[in-house]
Parts: C-alpha cells; structure tokens; sequence
C-alpha cells in the first residue's frame, strides 16, 4: 500500500511540514570586508525541506504573532529546518557505492532517512522519494518563512503524520547528539 502524507498545514508551521522551494540570502564572504549595505550576496534555493522545530515553539511564536506585539524575548527567532534531497541528490551516497545506499534506502544509516514516495491527503499531489540528511541543518529566520509562503515563493507541500515525525525526530535528535571523535 503507498504511504499517504497529511495535507500541510495552513495556520502555523508545524514539526514534521515539508516545504518546497524555500530560499535563503546567504553572505559572499570570500569577496573582501564590506559594510553590511554593500555586502555582495548570493541566494540558494532548497527545493524540500523538513520543519524541525518543536510544534510547541512554532505554535506559540505564531499566537504571538497573532496577538499583535510579542515581547521580543518571547518570540522564535529561527526555524530549524532540515535539507531534503531527491535520491539522486545525495551527497557522498551516490548509488555507485551499492552497499552504502542500500543501508541508506533501507533506513539503517543514522546520517540519512528516507522518506516514500506517496500522495498528499485527499489530492492528486505526489510526494517524491526524499532523503533527509541530518548533517545538512538550517536555521531561517521565521518571518522569512511566513514572508515566502505569503508570497507564494515557498510552497508548505504536505505534512508527516503525527507517529512518523516522532519517529524521524527521535532520529534526527539521536544523531546530533552522538559523541563525535576525530
């Protein structure tokens, strides 16, 4: 049977949201010492990403918001989010080293999880087969992210069901907290 995602959401962001095509401004810091006017930038686009921030902190960040004018100290600065790849888009997994992306498609690597492809909710829309790579965390500031859905340049594309992000967060938090020797 063919998995079946959650349509996204459509309030606050949500641990566990696949977003696609979210950008971030990034600094070109190999060109010389500018002042922050004319520092010369560069955009990068993630065609997938996965929400990885606590739905408790997204949840009150969002109320907040809502409220009006939040205390500063009380609001989220930044969204967690994870870098999720098309399987051919693997970095260093490639599929010419057979025994590696095996371990990886059967979700036996800690670095990786995959996900199936499947159809969102009640749609015809088809989640890809995607790879997380819990090496590849970012944080976005989150009125950036409002900012691009509101603009329809991110799109909030589908959400994993309540036990499977559980079971991907208790992966990806797992591997971040290893002891890590050179």
């Amino acid at each position: 049977m063919a998995f079946s995602y959650l349509a996204a959401a459509t309030d606050a962001l949500r641990q566990g949201e696949i977003l696609q095509n979210v950008r971030e401004i990034r600094p070109k810091l190999d060109q010389g010492i500018y002042g922050l006017a004319d520092m010369p930038s560069e955009a990068r686009n993630y065609p997938f990403v996965l929400v990885v921030s606590a739905d408790c902190d997204l949840f009150w960040d969002y109320d907040l918001k809502r409220q009006g004018s939040a205390p500063e100290h009380k609001r989220l600065n930044q969204v967690l989010l994870c870098e999720l790849f098309e399987r051919g888009d693997i970095r260093g997994a490639d599929e010419g080293n057979v025994q590696l992306f095996n371990f990886i498609r059967k979700n036996q690597h800690e670095r990786y999880h995959r996900f199936d492809q499947g159809t969102i909710g009640e749609s015809d829309d088809v989640l890809p087969e995607l790879y997380a790579d819990f090496k590849r965390i970012i944080g976005l500031p989150i009125d950036v992210i409002y900012h691009q859905i509101d603009e329809n340049v991110a799109v909030r594309f589908a959400l994993l069901p309540e036990s499977y992000t559980r079971h991907v967060m208790q992966r990806l938090f797992s591997f971040l907290s290893r002891v890590g020797l050179p």
